[in-house]
């Protein structure tokens, strides 16, 4: 099970006005990826950044960087693939109920960082991902995978046998 990381609107109440500031390492189970078709696991994620109070509302602002390594398949061989995540934004917070859809609602009073960071983490997500360096494309009987420059080489030397006709074919206009 993860570790949740949780603020509470008390915690962030109780400063009168400066900033909570946030610097946490957070994992996550492997089990949590199992439904994840382009992400095997996170290593290494580290949030930080501060939560101000916005004088005269109930909204906080939470500036905050995200670092972490995703580990992703390769789209060609299926092998583990680490993806560097460097990331960085701002977020208005509220625990009251609002309309406004730029402001992240808190329920129950209580700000799950852990969640929260990986929702930014999985908006992240590379849709293919292939690894660095020589790859020994997959091959079976009667078929193989090809790099694409090979592919582009071969495709304009060889005519589809079912076409091969059609370069008799004499137009009117010659």
């Amino acid at each position: 099970m993860d570790k949740n990381i949780l603020i509470t609107r008390k915690e962030l109440e109780s400063l009168e006005g400066k900033p909570y500031e946030v610097d946490e390492a957070i994992s996550f189970e492997p089990e949590r990826f199992l439904n994840h078709s382009r992400l095997r696991d996170i290593k290494d994620a580290h949030i930080t950044g501060t939560i101000v109070p916005l004088h005269g509302s109930t909204y906080f602002e939470f500036s905050w960087t995200l670092t972490a390594t995703m580990v992703c398949p390769c789209a060609i061989t299926n092998d583990d693939v680490d993806v560097p995540l460097s990331t960085s934004d701002e977020e208005l917070i509220s625990f009251d109920a609002v309309d406004d859809q730029r402001v992240l609602v808190v329920d129950n009073d209580v700000f799950d960082l852990t969640v929260y960071t990986l929702e930014r983490i999985l908006l992240e997500v590379p849709l293919s991902v292939v690894k660095p360096g020589e790859i020994k494309y997959p091959s079976g009987v009667g078929w193989r995978i090809v790099p694409e420059s090979e592919y582009e080489a071969t495709k304009d030397q060889t005519i589809d046998p079912r076409l091969a006709k059609l370069k008799d074919f004499k137009f009117e206009d010659e």
